[in-house]
């Protein structure tokens, strides 16, 4: 068979058998399956195949822990829990619950170098078709020209998207549904290719979408340019009357001050002439108070010579009253030394006037006892 793509990614691929010739259009293979079991029986299956390879990875659109659903029915073991899957299969039971870790869809794909080509991609597990096509549809660094996807008329899982719901999704991004694998009725494989207008497209409907921004952008700098143009319209209106009226009033006050300026110059005329009389008045005051001045100071000179004699005059007077004031301390000394003699005299008299009471005494005792 003719290879007509370049890789082919290959999804929750399971068995890898439906559609049973797409990996023989692929020139390289990567098949990816969560299951240990699943991995092993793909690795024995295509050994001999160079360009087919294998990983075991849980995928997921951000990457991180998540739960794992096991069933008792291995390939339906998933991400999330059973819903409409258990009507199509009564016998389906959840045999145990854990976390598991998963990788990030994109960086993921972006590790498997897909460079510039046809590559298409299989989105082999229902229970995440939802959130991984959201992660690879809402970036543009990776394309896939042709898409395989299983679906179904119901949701098996909790928030997978119905096969109506998923045609309606890749419609918006330019993919259109051009076969149905039905070789297993209950879980078809939808292919779709991207339509190679719908980029064209798609950009011509940004830059409408653009120029649409564009004109009603102008259109409201125009509408608000018209506002602006009105308001100052009204503003100047309103300004240039304002000013009239102000001109009005700077003529008027204009008028006073003249009229004004007209008294105040003969009101300083009229001061001028005061102050000129009174300053010839006051140099007149100033001349008598000179002469006054040159009398005071003949005056002063003479007063001064006096002042000198009488200085002198008082200088002698005050050293004859000194020498008096001497003199006087010297005969009050002789004056106290005078009364001390006189004191001392006047008990020397005491003294001797008493011996002679005595001696008179005795006398006259002697005289009387003769």
């Amino acid at each position: 068979m003719k290879q007509v793509l370049d890789t082919l990614i290959w999804l929750g691929a399971g068995a890898a058998e439906q559609p049973a010739d797409l990996i023989a259009q692929a020139q390289r293979v990567v098949l990816l399956d969560a299951r240990p079991e699943a991995c092993k029986a793909l690795h024995d299956r295509f050994a001999g195949a160079e360009q087919i390879s294998v990983q075991q990875q849980c995928v997921s659109s951000e990457g991180g822990t998540q739960n794992w659903y096991q069933y008792n029915l291995a390939e339906f073991s998933a991400t999330a829990q059973a819903t409409g899957l258990q009507a199509l299969f009564p016998g389906l039971k959840l045999q145990k619950q854990q976390e598991v870790e998963t990788v990030a869809l994109i960086p993921w794909l972006t590790e498997q170098h897909l460079a510039q080509g046809k590559h298409a991609l299989l989105l082999d597990c229902p229970a995440q078709n939802h959130e991984l096509l959201k992660a690879l549809l809402h970036q543009s660094a990776i394309q896939f020209e042709h898409l395989f996807i299983t679906s179904s008329e119901q949701a098996l899982y909790q928030g997978m998207l119905t096969r109506q719901q998923l045609m309606a999704e890749l419609e918006q991004y330019g993919y259109q549904l051009q076969a149905t694998d039905s070789a297993d009725p209950d879980l078809p494989v939808l292919h779709f290719s991207r339509n190679p207008l719908w980029q064209l497209l798609k950009e011509v409907s940004e830059q409408n979408s653009a120029l649409r921004n564009l004109l009603e952008q102008v259109q409201r700098q125009q509408t608000e340019s018209t506002l602006q143009y009105d308001a100052l319209k009204h503003q100047a209106k309103h300004q240039e009357q304002t000013l009239k009226a102000e001109l009005e009033q700077a003529k008027q006050q204009l008028a006073e001050s003249r009229l004004k300026s007209d008294v105040l110059k003969q009101q300083a005329e009229q001061q001028e002439q005061a102050l000129k009389e009174e300053l010839e008045q006051a140099k007149q005051q100033l001349n008598e108070s000179v002469l006054q001045t040159e009398a005071l100071k003949l005056q002063f000179t003479e007063k001064k010579e006096e002042h000198k004699v009488a200085h002198a005059e008082l200088t002698e007077k005050e050293a004859l009253i000194k020498e008096l004031l001497e003199k006087n301390k010297r005969i009050e000394a002789e004056n106290l030394k005078i009364q001390q003699r006189q004191s001392l005299l006047v008990e020397e008299l005491k003294s001797a006037e008493h011996q002679f009471l005595q001696l008179k005494q005795l006398i006259f005792k002697q005289s009387k006892s003769e």
